[in-house]
């Protein structure tokens, strides 16, 4: 079963992380764990501890690069901003926000060209909508 994780958004603000417990006995209600950071101390017992208004589900995939607190990879957020070689063509860098497409049932990146663009290969965070629209006006 993949990670069911959401980053937690307050006006506009990130304020947390939870996501589902992985070992829920059977034919009990579900369980949430909730982060600050989405790193360390997850803890509750499905009583939420974080108030939100917002949510943005984690892809499932990871991002290229490789550091102490994400060994295998960052984790990618819906509302990311991520920049990599554009699918397609596999040359072309596209630079925009992680979002669902509920048409299409993927993860694509919306890079205001009016394209779904896939990019998940080799693909690296550079931010958020949250805390760097300014990464958009100069998008690549």
């Amino acid at each position: 079963m993949r990670e069911m994780k959401f980053r937690l958004i307050k006006e506009g603000e990130i304020v947390g992380y939870m996501m589902l417990r992985e070992k829920c006995c059977k034919n009990c209600r579900l369980i949430w764990k909730y982060s600050i950071d989405g790193k360390t101390n997850w803890n509750g017992q499905g009583r939420a501890v974080i108030d939100f208004d917002d949510s943005e589900q984690y892809t499932g995939l990871k991002d290229k690069k490789r550091t102490k607190e994400f060994p295998d990879g960052q984790p990618i957020y819906e509302g990311d901003i991520v920049k990599g070689v554009w699918q397609c063509d596999k040359k072309t860098i596209r630079t925009g926000v992680v979002k669902y497409w509920e048409n299409f049932g993927l993860y694509g990146l919306d890079d205001k060209s009016g394209l779904i663009s896939v990019v998940w290969k080799g693909c690296e965070i550079i931010g958020n909508i949250h805390q760097n629209k300014n990464l958009l006006d100069n998008n690549s």
